[in-house]
């Protein structure tokens, strides 16, 4: 093992290799190396148990930091908020829903008229086509209150609340 990461030889040597686990062809080359290496104890005699306790240590932290560091992110789900509108007006009236800063906001607008819809405080706008929901994703980064409008013909369909 050459390029940086401190070459072969005895455990002294392992430590500078926590610092370039990052990858799994690293990962099991030290593995490999652990596995074959018999380390010399102070009297001559092949590695006991204590002295082999510093390596198996320094190999398990180093694989604890290479698995953190490819760790996937956790997958965030949106919140959705759903709005038919029919003749121009929300069906079941004005939605108010309310969200946390920080949140992904998913808005599903079904409409049969109309020629944009638009959040206000976003500046989102949205040209809606009839038989196809129009979908607006955003993350709510700015807390008040924001109303999302349906154009020509005027109608408001949601008083979103985004608190901090």
């Amino acid at each position: 093992m050459a390029g940086g990461c401190g070459g072969t030889g005895t455990w002294p040597r392992l430590i500078p290799l926590t610092r370039c686990l990052y990858n799994a062809r690293v990962r099991c080359a030290l593995i490999r190396f652990l596995a074959r290496k018999r380390l010399p104890s102070a009297r001559g005699s092949f590695a006991s148990k204590r002295s082999v306790a510093p390596v198996v240590a320094v190999a398990a932290l180093a694989l604890a930091v290479a698995g953190s560091a490819s760790a996937q992110p956790a997958v965030v789900r949106p919140v959705v908020i759903s709005i038919t509108v029919q003749k121009g007006r929300p069906v079941g009236g004005i939605r108010r829903p309310t969200v946390k800063k920080g949140q992904v906001i998913r808005l599903v607008i079904r409409t049969d008229a109309g020629t944009e819809i638009h959040l206000h405080g976003y500046d989102i706008e949205k040209v809606p086509r009839k038989g196809v929901p129009t979908v607006i994703q955003f993350t709510a980064r700015i807390p008040g209150r924001f109303e999302l409008e349906l154009h020509r013909p005027d109608a408001l369909l949601a008083d979103l609340t985004v608190r901090p």
